[in-house]
């Protein structure tokens, strides 16, 4: 094994699985409870995978957002994984920074791009389990450290220069968002 090589002798899959989109809209086009219309659609003008955005979600916690509901809409913080988000004027330019920050990270890497996104393991020798944070309790029973070397880091490729486009093309979004004209509606897996 190459120690210079961090990924030798480990798999890794292509970024995949579902995705969030992003849409820079009007508020005079659509109100923000009529966002029905856009699920189910596959050309939205941002699309990042379920795995990107759960790389970079720790500093995303920090933008304020609205999440509209059917009956009541409320406030919080970072993006819905399985639903809707508003990220209105205030924080336009909060999401504007993150998203070139970590552009301008992810421009000094190679390409492709090997992240590392939380463990696996196979779950009866079929079904792929992640888990970000893996803590074990070495009196319980069972427990041993052959089992444990069953789950290793989830390892995924990405295009370098297809993500640094995206997340440079969102911070766009995010400076128009600031200026009041626009609302960003981000839609989760």
């Amino acid at each position: 094994m190459n120690q210079n090589d961090p990924n030798e002798d480990v798999e890794i899959v292509n970024a995949f699985g579902a995705y969030h989109d992003f849409w820079l809209i009007r508020p005079d086009e659509i109100e923000f409870e009529q966002f029905q219309h856009y699920f189910g659609r596959k050309d939205a003008p941002i699309r990042l995978s379920d795995d990107v955005i759960n790389y970079i979600e720790n500093p995303l916690k920090w933008v304020p957002n609205i999440y509209p509901g059917r009956h009541e809409t409320s406030t919080g913080y970072g993006l819905a994984n399985y639903g809707v988000t508003i990220i209105a004027p205030p924080a336009g330019e909060r999401f504007r920074q993150i998203c070139l920050g970590w552009a301008q990270i992810f421009a000094q890497g190679p390409e492709p791009l090997i992240l590392t996104q939380g463990w696996t393991c196979i779950d009866d020798g079929e079904r792929a389990v992640t888990n970000n944070y893996v803590a074990v309790d070495w009196s319980l029973s069972g427990t041993s450290k052959e089992a444990l070397a069953a789950w290793h880091p989830y390892r995924f490729r990405v295009s370098r220069a297809d993500l640094v486009r995206d997340l440079e093309h969102l911070g766009e979004f995010g400076a128009q968002v600031a200026s009041g004209e626009y609302f960003l509606l981000h839609l989760g897996i």
